[in-house]
């Protein structure tokens, strides 16, 4: 401080390359940078667990004044502080009118690794409220929900295939991933770019923020996944998104959808019995919970209690349920 005071600056900002570890005082180190920063550029020191990451350090800068943006390493951050200082980012955000990117695609990822420091917590409350703050766009698609113990992928797949070979632009959300981590979310086969997933990021980074300013709980990394998933997918125009659940159906993640265009369950039997329950009949009750009122509901057969679980859970919410027993015509659902 004695060395950067404004005296010596003399009216004149900083660009700033920072990073922190995560048990050190920097909330008071960042309030001792930002009356001298004009911007700052994150990073964190590679394979130092006590390193925060880089994303995260950029958003705790950001609660005081919207200045940071989260880099891969230190290589990346001096050759975007140096075009910083240039003016290239600054004049092309003035000429365009868009704000600048706050995170690169590792940046991005570093949230994700993060929020899973958090684990895997059921319900959808918390979905909900994000969601929310993005303006729901799951609910402004055309959804089609899968939920089983056996064949949810292939299913997906199948269905997926047959939309697009109609012509129609599909959107995928599956987990988890065979060969690449953006293989999660793609549209007609082609995985998100880094670029997009970066974007998308960006946004939810925003809306989990003003949770965190709300003393609400963080997402899980599961649930900043979906969200991403359905804002792309929305943002995209696709004519169909077509989803498999996490784990169970009433509490996942992926039940935040109010009407999907219908649900798809594929044979179910004794899984995840220490969270989904001890019988048959139980765990497909919270299978179920993917059921909203008035949808369709194509199920393969079932064994007879899974089969009356989905059939009363149709008859309460007022649903239309078509059982598939491999026989039967090809039906316009």
């Amino acid at each position: 401080k004695k060395y950067f005071s404004e005296d010596v600056l003399n009216g004149r900002k900083l660009v700033y390359i920072m990073g922190v570890f995560s048990d050190k005082d920097y909330e008071s180190i960042i309030r001792l940078m930002l009356p001298m920063a004009d911007h700052i550029f994150t990073i964190a020191t590679p394979d130092n667990p006590r390193a925060m990451a880089a994303g995260e350090l950029a958003m705790r800068i950001n609660e005081h004044k919207n200045i940071a943006e989260g880099c891969s390493d230190i290589t990346e951050a001096v050759e975007r502080a140096v075009k910083y200082n240039n003016g290239d980012v600054a004049r092309r955000q003035r000429n365009r009118g868009q704000p600048i990117m706050k995170l690169t695609y590792e940046a991005a990822l570093a949230l994700i690794h993060n929020a899973e420091k958090v684990g895997s917590i059921m319900g959808v409350e918390t979905m909900r409220e994000l969601m929310k703050r993005l303006d729901n766009p799951q609910n402004k698609l055309k959804v089609i929900h899968i939920a089983g113990t056996n064949g949810k992928g292939s299913t997906l797949a199948m269905i997926s295939n047959i939309l697009a070979h109609a012509g129609y632009r599909v959107g995928r959300y599956i987990s988890p991933t065979l060969t690449a981590y953006l293989e999660r979310i793609q549209i007609d086969g082609v995985y998100i770019t880094e670029e997009d997933f970066a974007s998308t990021m960006e946004t939810i980074s925003e809306a989990v923020e003003d949770m965190r300013s709300s003393a609400l709980r963080l997402p899980t990394a599961f649930e900043l996944e979906t969200a991403a998933a359905f804002l792309y997918f929305y943002n995209k125009k696709v004519d169909f998104v077509v989803l498999e659940t996490g784990l169970g159906g009433e509490s996942d993640a992926t039940n935040v959808c109010d009407k999907p265009l219908c649900c798809v369950f594929t044979s179910i039997g004794m899984d995840h019995m220490g969270i989904l329950g001890r019988t048959l009949h139980d765990i497909t009750s919270v299978k179920a919970g993917i059921i909203m009122p008035e949808t369709t509901v194509i199920s393969t057969l079932q064994d007879a209690d899974a089969m009356d679980v989905l059939r009363h859970k149709c008859s309460d919410t007022g649903s239309r349920l078509i059982v598939s027993d491999y026989t039967s015509e090809v039906k316009d659902i």
